[in-house]
């Protein structure tokens, strides 16, 4: 089982535009964490770290501080079950997705959409 989750891991990851990794801010980087982030960094494929669980602000900034040592860049604090940080975390994958951007923009527009 484990080969075969590793050829499907494998193989989604050349179809990838980008790779999404998230963390739990509460439970703080495990080591399972940490292994997943240094197969991630040996890719050639750009990782948008983000932490969820970051509600409230001490949760955020511990969270935060400790996904910096993965080694994939600035982490997005986000709340899945408060909807927050969804912005920036859009913003940070938008560019990885030109043409659905381009489609949305379209689509918004002949809505009458600015």
């Amino acid at each position: 089982i484990q080969a075969r989750m590793r050829q499907q891991t494998e193989s989604a990851l050349k179809q990838a535009n980008a790779i999404l990794f998230l963390v739990d801010g509460r439970a703080g980087i495990t080591p399972m964490d940490k292994h997943f982030a240094d197969f991630l960094r040996k890719q050639k494929v750009p990782v948008i770290l983000a932490v969820n669980k970051c509600e409230h602000e001490a949760a955020a900034i511990n969270g935060i501080a400790e996904s910096w040592h993965l080694g994939l860049g600035e982490p997005i604090a986000l709340s899945a079950e408060h909807s927050l940080g969804f912005e920036d975390l859009y913003h940070r994958i938008a560019p990885f997705f030109p043409e659905e951007n381009q489609e949305m923009e379209d689509e918004n527009q002949e809505l009458g959409f600015d």
